[in-house]
């Protein structure tokens, strides 16, 4: 997308499980890292998703804030050190909400977590995302939560009537076979 100032580089993510094998779960983080390696180095990157981490609740300077749940696995620490090398931020962690608003998965037999982020690079200030919450009120047929996220972006203005403007349609079905997802 193109803002403002620049381009905005979205990325969606689903992370291997915790429980998956080593090699598959660093795996995907390799290849995120090649992904963000490939997006230029001076744009603005979102990157949102599934990852299937939990991070834990110390403070990272820069990366992590304490408002999280206290546990830390294999993949949290997978993410950490993506986050580190790449200078990102991992934003949930900066709001300080009840407890219903902080984590985006829960079961039937009563275990919850943070394990959805929506994870930013240095070109988008802190002071652009106003908050990040999770919406339990958004019935979404799953068990993770809609995870909310007011994020100030200035796009460039619309072209004048009278200017012809192209068109491009995407098809979204078309994601759901894997080999194009």
């Amino acid at each position: 997308m193109e803002t403002e100032d620049q381009k905005l580089n979205i990325v969606s993510v689903y992370s291997p499980e915790d429980n998956k094998p080593k090699q598959e779960r660093e795996s995907f983080y390799d290849q995120l890292q090649n992904t963000i390696q490939s997006l230029p180095s001076d744009q603005q990157i979102l990157i949102l998703g599934d990852f299937n981490a939990r991070i834990g609740n110390q403070i990272i300077p820069g990366i992590k804030q304490r408002f999280n749940e206290n546990v830390l696995n294999d993949n949290g620490e997978l993410m950490i050190d993506l986050c580190r090398f790449n200078e990102l931020r991992i934003n949930n962690t900066f709001y300080d909400h009840k407890e219903q608003h902080k984590f985006t998965f829960s079961n039937t037999r009563g275990h919850r977590s943070t394990i959805d982020y929506i994870v930013t690079n240095r070109y988008i200030h802190p002071l652009q995302i106003l908050d990040i919450r999770t919406l339990n009120s958004a019935d979404v047929g799953s068990d993770h939560s809609l995870l909310l996220a007011k994020i100030k972006l200035k796009f460039k203005p619309h072209k004048k009537l009278g200017q012809a403007t192209q068109e491009v349609k995407i098809n979204i079905e078309s994601l759901w076979d894997l080999s194009i997802k």
